[in-house]
């Protein structure tokens, strides 16, 4: 679907899970893999990790599906709009925890409320 010419949201391609290219493809998910091009994703300035983590572009529809929903990730910038299938992003990827005491907080917040999915 086009975009009206004064929509100043930027464009970041088509979504990740359903491949259908929407204005609503503006939901980021940052995983836990490394980015199939390396420097291209997510990082961390408080622990140092590089910005190395693969990105996900989902459209409102398929943001409740997680990252059990998707099929690609960005392939270098998202703004550039190109995607790689998942399969393609290299091992794990995450903070330094060691660097990062609020997470062990949450993680006890978490505990404390019964709920033990991932903080981060």
């Amino acid at each position: 679907m086009p975009r009206a010419p004064d929509d100043e949201r930027p464009d970041l391609g088509p979504c990740c899970a359903c491949g259908r290219d929407r204005p609503d493809a503006r939901n980021l998910l940052m995983l836990h893999r490394r980015a199939p091009v390396p420097g291209s994703g997510w990082g961390c300035l408080a622990c140092g990790a590089p910005a190395d983590g693969a990105v996900a572009v989902v459209c409102d529809d398929c943001l409740p599906l997680g990252e059990a929903g998707l099929r690609w990730v960005v392939l270098g910038m998202a703004a550039e709009k190109r995607r790689a299938p998942i399969s393609e992003c290299g091992g794990p990827f995450g903070h330094d925890e060691s660097r990062h005491p609020e997470l062990a907080d949450l993680r006890r917040l978490k505990e404390v409320m019964g709920r033990g999915e991932d903080v981060h």
